[in-house]
């Protein structure tokens, strides 16, 4: 309860945007395709490359740069996130389920429940008796935004352990391997604290938490079972913003391609009979007949999704695109120039990851 009392989060929510900045920075300028830049650019090869372009001249790593680990370990990556975005949504969910359970629940009910005591007593200095109710709008969102991300991460995790086929022999840089956990490691957080923004609402939050941190595991479940107000819920979903359902369908239409994509790779590497020497193929259909990796061109446009579906306000979330953009970028011309060099016969009218352009 102390614990919640004195956490801030608009200092955490400062050093989030602080660590998207020092770390996205570089890599966004890296992607800049001007020549002066080809020296950053030849220092961050060796972290985001793996497969088949981590032993190309140009990334050979240096010192802890020749560090690798399997390119199966990308699993780790949603097994993380996922954990960590589940927590994180059920809080949300629990805690947007409250304030829709009905108009007449108060700070003072909840503080009573704290404290033993009775409705005039406050958990922090100069707080107010709001409706829990008027949170609402807010609490679903955050909800609903985890749990895009929730879908999106668990569809990863499928796809890594029943679609993506990996190479035993694929490796990928150990520091890069960190570097991207810790992107799904901030990545839920950061989605979760963009909400808090009102001091209200985040006071009505600390005081949710704090109850739950309380209550044995009894009481938990028992809270649990509490439906929440269905004519409330309604209005609430009803106006979380129409941004929300377009960033969901943005989002949903990238999930689709990008796991059309996935499959089609993973045929194809099925093609490779047992023991024989590794084979490449020209992938082809959806999305492949435009760009040479559309799975990365999906991933933006799931990503492009999540910062609609955040309302867009926030400049965090407009840092984790474009980190994003400049990743996969700094990955897809490699794999595009690979391709032109692997096969004579590479349709010249594909780009690398975005349609006609680059």
């Amino acid at each position: 309860m102390d614990f919640m009392r004195q956490l801030d989060f608009s200092q955490v929510q400062q050093g989030l945007l602080m660590v998207w900045i020092a770390v996205a920075g570089p890599v966004i300028v890296a992607a800049i395709p001007i020549k002066a830049l080809d020296p950053l650019r030849r220092f961050w090869w060796p972290l985001f490359r793996r497969g088949k372009l981590l032993q190309s001249p140009d990334t050979a790593g240096r010192g802890l740069l020749k560090l690798t680990v399997p390119q199966s370990f990308f699993t780790h990556f949603y097994i993380v996130g996922l954990t960590l975005n589940t927590i994180l949504f059920l809080t949300s969910f629990a805690f947007a389920c409250k304030c829709s359970s009905g108009v007449k629940n108060q700070f003072s009910s909840v503080v009573a429940q704290l404290t033993g005591a009775g409705a005039h007593h406050t958990l922090f200095a100069g707080d107010t008796v709001p409706v829990l109710g008027k949170f609402g709008r807010e609490a679903w969102k955050l909800a609903f935004l985890l749990l895009l991300m929730e879908i999106h991460l668990t569809r990863r995790l499928y796809e890594c352990l029943f679609v993506s086929s990996f190479d035993p022999s694929a490796r990928m840089s150990a520091i890069g391997y960190l570097i991207a956990l810790g992107f799904y490691i901030v990545v839920p957080i950061t989605l979760f604290l963009q909400s808090f923004t009102q001091e209200s609402y985040t006071n009505a939050f600390k005081l949710f938490a704090a109850q739950k941190l309380k209550q044995k595991g009894e009481e938990i479940l028992e809270s649990a079972n509490e439906a929440p107000d269905v004519l409330n819920l309604i209005s609430y979903l009803g106006h979380i913003g129409f941004g929300s359902y377009i960033g969901a369908g943005l989002m949903f239409f990238g999930a689709y391609h990008q796991n059309v994509c996935h499959e089609i790779l993973a045929a194809l590497r099925a093609n490779d009979e047992p023991g024989s020497s590794k084979k490449y193929y020209i992938p082809t259909g959806d999305w492949f007949e435009l760009v040479s990796c559309p799975h990365y061109l999906a991933e933006i446009v799931i990503y492009s999704g999540l910062v609609v579906a955040s309302g867009g306000t926030h400049l965090v979330m407009y840092i984790m695109l474009a980190l994003v953009v400049a990743n996969l970028y700094l990955l897809a011309k490699p794999t595009h120039e690979w391709y032109l060099a692997k096969f004579d016969d590479y349709p010249s009218s594909r780009r690398a990851m975005i349609p006609y352009i680059a």
